[in-house]
């Protein structure tokens, strides 16, 4: 296990602080992150907090408490005075063998929770019971830890196995969910080759690591209510200890009130003494099985999705999304960035941060330039890649100038379906799907191309576009024209289609072959020629038939000149 260094920085630089706080071999492990406390009524702000593995290197590392919160300035214990210290420790009977690697830490806005991994039994002789997870929660307006309590925590295959060594964490505030937090760890069923715990490191040759993983998702709600549950068992009577002696400074000599259920209800754990090791685990599914080892997971959201990524031991990136609603992660893309571990991960702005042991990177995670058409693009899994009508091309909905379009826009039909050498100024109205609107929700404007020949401005109606027909008498040798959609503020061509261009004019030899061109031909009989349905005759005597002459068969008798 890595152990993390700890700085202070400034805008004038960084500082060195003599003061204990990490862990300082490569076995054990340190994990830090600020957080707020509301120890008293006046006094609220936000606090270091820090879990630390017990080593003996160096001086006063007896002084070196497992969980403390610390002043940001200068990393003293938050809360120091006789009765009250911002730290809790492993107690010193059991503090050499009993070592515990604290994984991953985070705070809602009345807890803080770490999660370690540990032995099952802090009893000297009982390793070979392996190893579990546990997750740890204290309260923030809580200045002794006495609100302190313990939760094993599970993932379990499709098989019903329980994967039960965490190997790394996140935690993600999903949109899609309401807000709703998660926690995302992989699991795996034995200790890391490389990394191994702090007691298996000292005590024991390291077994190799078997490639596999598990993702699991955990909900901040299901946490609460499981800890609230656990809890509630040692003061209804359920319990009568509260299996926590390897922690110092136990509450009532670590038994449970032997009153129990007479106690009535209590509202508020952060007002009492808890120091409780749950006897019921939280478990939850494998969401993403991952044939490799996982040392690193990162969280993002894009378009409702929820993007995970794991770094593994072998030095490669996997991608995952998972839909809304959905309980499995699908699996994207995976991309290979070093021959060492990947440590940590970041997504950013669409782009992943990285962390090996010999280089820190970061590159794209959406590679919508790689697409060239629409319809690759909207095929894509990515959650990143939306097709931009303004650019014509595959690009990220925030590079995007207008709402990236989640469909391909496309022409459905035209009305009427064929245009006119003899008829302008008409309404020709172009039903499109997908047509796309501006990020704030408007309608931007486009415009209505006739094989480059002629622009108009087009206007939206219900089910796509509308706009007038252009004069095409002086065009010579004109059969069709391609119609094309385009924003007007970059010109570029959204869906197009073609239609044919009618000449009725060049069918006045006769009334049969007027009608039969085109059913928007008619027949003036008055002048004699093939006009289109809208334009005029003086006679208003249009025909979309020619009269016929039937013959009968006439008998004439008795004849007589």
């Amino acid at each position: 296990m890595t152990s993390r260094i700890l700085y202070l920085s400034w805008q004038g630089g960084s500082e060195f602080i003599p003061i204990p706080v990490a862990a300082n071999d490569n076995s054990s492990s340190t994990f830090a992150f600020i957080g707020p406390q509301r120890y008293n009524r006046w006094g609220h702000g936000d606090v270091l907090y820090v879990g630390t593995t017990f080593t003996h290197h160096g001086d006063y590392r007896h002084d070196v408490p497992a969980i403390s919160s610390r002043n940001l300035h200068d990393l003293s214990l938050a809360e120091f005075s006789f009765s009250k210290q911002s730290k809790l420790s492993i107690d010193v009977k059991f503090r050499d063998r009993f070592l515990v690697h604290y994984a991953y830490g985070f705070n809602t806005t009345d807890h803080v929770y770490f999660v370690l991994v540990q032995k099952k039994s802090h009893i000297a002789g009982d390793e070979e019971h392996g190893y579990i997870t546990r997750l740890a929660r204290a309260c923030v307006s809580d200045p002794n830890f006495d609100s302190y309590a313990e939760v094993t925590l599970e993932c379990a295959d499709r098989s019903g196995k329980v994967l039960n060594i965490l190997t790394a964490a996140t935690l993600h505030e999903s949109e899609a969910g309401g807000g709703k937090p998660k926690l995302y760890g992989a699991f795996s069923d034995t200790m890391n080759q490389s990394r191994g715990s702090a007691a298996e490191g000292r005590t024991r040759r390291r077994k190799p690591a078997p490639a596999a993983s598990g993702v699991c998702a955990f909900s901040l709600s299901t946490i609460e209510r499981l800890f609230e549950e656990n809890i509630h068992h040692c003061f209804n009577g359920s319990m009568t200890h509260r299996n926590l002696e390897y922690v110092s400074g136990t509450i009532s000599e670590g038994k449970c009130p032997v009153d129990g259920g007479h106690r009535g209800n209590i509202h508020d754990f952060c007002r009492v003494g808890i120091k409780i090791s749950g006897k019921f685990p939280i478990r939850s599914p494998v969401i993403w099985p991952i044939a490799r080892r996982v040392r690193s997971l990162a969280a993002d959201e894009e378009d409702g999705q929820v993007v995970l990524l794991a770094g593994t031991e072998g030095g490669t990136i996997l991608e995952g999304t998972i839909e809304k609603g959905a309980t499995r992660v699908t699996s994207l893309e995976q991309y290979s960035v070093s021959s060492g571990a990947v440590l940590q991960l970041m997504a950013l702005g669409g782009n992943v941060v990285f962390l090996t042991p010999a280089q820190m990177g970061k590159f794209p995670l959406a590679r919508c330039d790689q697409i060239s058409s629409c319809q690759s693009c909207a095929a894509s899994l990515s959650p990143y890649c939306r097709w931009c009508p303004q650019s014509n091309s595959c690009a990220t909905r925030t590079s995007c100038g207008v709402a990236a379009a989640a469909e391909c826009v496309q022409i459905d039909r035209i009305s009427p379906p064929e245009l006119s050498r003899d008829v302008s100024g008409k309404n020709l109205y172009v039903h499109i799907a997908g047509l796309p609107s501006s990020k704030s929700g408007t309608t931007p404007a486009f415009t209505c191309s006739f094989s480059n020949l002629f622009v108009t401005p087009a206007k939206p109606f219900e089910n796509g576009l509308t706009c007038r027909t252009p004069p095409f008498e002086g065009v010579s040798h004109l059969e069709r024209v391609e119609v094309s959609i385009s924003l007007s503020d970059t010109n570029a061509s959204l869906a197009s289609a073609f239609l044919p261009v009618i000449n009725c004019g060049r069918a006045s030899a006769s009334c049969e072959s007027c009608v039969t061109l085109s059913h928007s031909c008619r027949w003036c009989h008055s002048e004699s020629a093939c006009v289109h349905s809208d334009r005029a005759c003086s006679s208003n005597s249009l025909a979309s038939t020619c009269p016929v002459i039937q013959q009968k068969n006439i008998q004439v008798r008795n004849l007589l000149y």
